[in-house]
């Protein structure tokens, strides 16, 4: 499809900006882990409340990194699907609104500060661009549903596409979120901020601002669903098992994304509401990946269908990307069943969401980001080879990593704590040699990860430097449904889900802000009197330091892990040692 050039720079400067925020992701993820496992010390003799900076790398990464990336996706699925540019004057605004939100409230140093130190309050500008950031994505869904009702006017029988169904919920799922803490911004904490609220009433912060960080976890994850059920199928030569069990995962996205506030039995309900649709796309998927490696020849043998696929083909990169995805998807939902209540407030949060959540997401970001700018710049991928070994080394670091920060959280091992600061030292009164292996594995995952996205910025830093060798083209992998989808009223239209969000909200949120303002036990914990965060002090023990023991745990995990990896990595091999029997067989699925 051809785009206009006004169009297509839009959509790939959406996409260069999270390539540069990913750029400061790996440096102070690095970082941060090393603080935690003690290597740096420096700069933490004031140990600031760690909650800001939670925040502040929220803002960075997880509004702005996804949020560009998303809208970008979005332009280009929409254009695709319809046949149609949305309205690029309201494009061009509503990224220009998140460019100003975003140098707005980089300027205040609140996230580019030095690890692990933030400053002690945000600063206005730093709500501002916040606010700003997010009326911009606002005037960029005001495009899509444009489109999307012209659309449906000239064509009101055809079943709306699953990729935009999924944008569709994540336009609804980002617009109730993003409404809620814009107003916690503009009436709460920006006055407060100016001093203009010297005492604010904190009581429903914590129930917006925890639907807030909860609801903007599954806007991470819905783009990971919709290149998982609409794109991965048919890279790896096949087709989508069902379509309308996809559809019916996304609807379960929207519903699962609204908490029920302040029931005791939430996080195992949510826990496993997520578990279950993991579960559904892994099985969903697995089927369609063995359909397409019987369709590129293998036999009638229960497992001969997995070495069919082209795990290492570099024409079809894309499916080395998505496809390390999706086991990372199927890890985590499997090892989301062990949920324990108890360490909720430990770092196996941490490890279960890096490898649930994080991982496969900024896998599937880097894959279509790069075939995206490939496609619409006309140019070819650099370091090919390099490339399509990159997924595979990030799932390691991520095993690793996770599985590092799991066992610390079995230990007991807080969550925002870092720990090299008072508990990793021999010399500290609070000293814990049973963290020792674990916060060190995590540092070598780390490390991996590292590696693995230096090798990414470089492949995605040479395919831009790289001249101009084809034609520019708007080109998205669309998967047929194996069974015909019948139409269907709940997935036909968007304002069916719309009301199903509209209903949990006003039983669920609503009660909670108008008929309470939050207990004196989530006040205290949380906020002080001027309705800053707060933290509790850190509690001192008194014991001496126990002595430190030699632990084989350490040597265990890793060798585990490492032996785990080598095993799938020589299946990898051993099936792309029929490659170049399948090139003969090649098809003109691209990336």
């Amino acid at each position: 499809m051809q785009v206009s050039k006004s169009f297509k720079q839009l959509v790939l400067l959406q996409l260069v900006i999270p390539v540069v925020l990913l750029a400061i992701a790996v440096y102070k993820g690095l970082s941060g882990v090393m603080y935690k496992a003690g290597f740096l010390q420096d700069k933490m003799q004031s140990l600031p409340n760690p909650l800001y900076a939670l925040t502040g790398k929220s803002m960075l990464y997880a509004l702005a990194l996804t949020g560009f990336f998303t809208i970008a996706l979005g332009q280009a699925l929409i254009a695709f699907y319809y046949r149609q540019e949305p309205d690029k004057k309201v494009s061009w605004a509503g990224c220009i609104l998140m460019m100003t939100g975003l140098l707005l409230f980089l300027s205040t140093g609140y996230v580019a500060g030095p690890e692990p130190v933030a400053l002690p309050e945000p600063h206005p500008l730093f709500y501002t661009g916040v606010v700003i950031f997010i009326i911009g994505s606002w005037t960029s869904l005001l495009g899509w549903l444009s489109l999307h009702r012209q659309w449906k006017k000239n064509n009101p029988a055809t079943v709306i596409p699953l990729a935009v169904s999924g944008l569709g919920v994540y336009a609804i799922i980002w617009t109730a979120c993003s409404l809620m803490v814009t107003a916690e911004i503009l009436l709460v904490l920006l006055p407060g901020s100016l001093g203009l609220l010297p005492s604010p009433n904190t009581g429903v912060l914590p129930t917006i601002t925890g639907y807030f960080h909860h609801a903007l976890s599954f806007c991470w994850i819905i783009p990971l669903y919709i290149l998982l059920l609409t794109v991965l199928p048919v890279v790896a030569g096949g087709k989508l098992y069902s379509g309308l069990a996809g559809r019916m995962v996304l609807c379960s996205l929207l519903i699962i994304s609204i908490p029920v506030v302040n029931q005791p039995s939430l996080p195992g309900i949510l826990n496993y509401g997520i578990v279950i649709t993991g579960l559904i796309t892994v099985f969903i998927l697995t089927l369609s990946l063995e359909y397409a490696g019987r369709k590129n020849g293998a036999k009638r043998n229960m497992f001969s269908w997995a070495e069919r696929l082209p795990y290492f083909d570099e024409g079809r990169y894309l499916f080395a990307y998505l496809f390390c995805s999706l086991t990372l998807l199927a890890t985590g939902s499997v090892s989301a069943l062990s949920h324990i209540p108890l360490n909720d407030h430990t770092t196996w949060t941490t490890g279960s969401f890096h490898i649930t959540v994080t991982g496969p997401v900024m896998l599937s970001m880097g894959g279509m980001s790069l075939y995206l700018y490939s496609y619409l710049s006309g140019k070819k991928i650099s370091w090919p080879k390099l490339n399509v070994t990159i997924p595979y080394l990030w799932v390691m670091g991520i095993l690793l990593f996770s599985f590092g920060l799991n066992w610390g959280g079995l230990l007991g091992q807080p969550l925002y704590n870092y720990t090299g600061q008072h508990t990793l030292k021999p010399d500290a009164l609070s000293f814990r040699t049973e963290w020792l292996q674990a916060n060190t594995l995590t540092l070598l995952g780390g490390l991996i990860l590292l590696v693995a996205g230096i090798l990414f910025l470089l492949v995605f830093a040479g395919t831009m430097l790289s001249r101009k060798t084809a034609t520019s083209l708007l080109f998205i992998p669309v998967s047929t449904s194996y069974y015909p989808e019948k139409p269907f009223f709940l997935f036909n239209r968007l304002s069916p889900l719309l009301l199903i969000a509209g209903i949990l909200i006003a039983v669920t949120i609503l009660p909670p802000l108008i008929g309470r303002t939050g207990s004196h036990e989530e006040q205290a914990m949380l906020f002080s009197d001027n309705g800053s965060i707060k933290l509790p002090a850190q509690p001192v023990v008194q014991e001496p330091a126990p002595p430190v023991k030699n632990d084989s745990g350490l040597l265990l995990g890793f060798l585990a892990a490492v032996g785990v990896f080598i095993l799938i990595l020589l299946f990898c091999v051993q099936a792309s040692g029929l490659q170049r029997k399948l090139r003969s067989q090649k098809t003109s699925f691209p990336g």
